[in-house]
Order: C-alpha cells, then sequence, then structure tokens
C-alpha cells in the first residue's frame, strides 16, 4: 500500500528463480516503478494492480514513485 510517500511493507525478498506477484495499492493517482525489473503499475486511488513475473536476476531493486523518483522501497533478489 502507498500512501502518500511512504510504503507498507517498505521492502520485500525472494530467490533468483522465484515467482512473485507483486499487488500495488495507491491513495493517489500515480505510477509506480520496480526498477530491474522495469515494471510499472498504474496506480488508481484504492483499486489494486497485481503483476507476477520471474526473479530472473539478482538484485536490490528500488521501488518509487516515477513522476518524482520519490524511493518508496526495495526488492531484494539474492541468488
Amino acid at each position: 500500500m502507498v500512501t502518500g510517500n511512504t510504503m507498507q511493507p517498505e521492502s520485500g525478498t525472494a530467490k533468483q528463480g522465484d515467482n512473485i506477484t507483486m499487488s500495488v495499492t495507491t491513495d493517489k493517482a500515480e505510477e509506480i516503478h520496480l526498477h530491474g525489473f522495469d515494471l510499472m503499475f498504474q496506480g488508481e486511488p484504492g483499486r489494486k494492480v497485481t503483476k507476477t513475473f520471474k526473479a530472473d536476476r539478482t538484485c536490490d531493486c528500488e521501488i518509487e514513485i516515477e513522476s518524482t523518483s520519490t524511493h518508496l522501497g526495495s526488492l531484494t533478489v539474492s541468488p
């Protein structure tokens, strides 16, 4: 859940090769970007957006509000 400039939970972890399902709900219309996997979540107030993807690489991937580059959290994928 993204409220203002904060996200709960702030971080997530996975192992390389895992299938990851990530859901984002925002309190206003904004685009949330998961770096490293270059996934975009088009947030609309109160609407959950869900994407599933393969963790095909290791990374410490930043999650941010795209328009303002505001850091929200991270996803760490380890070997």
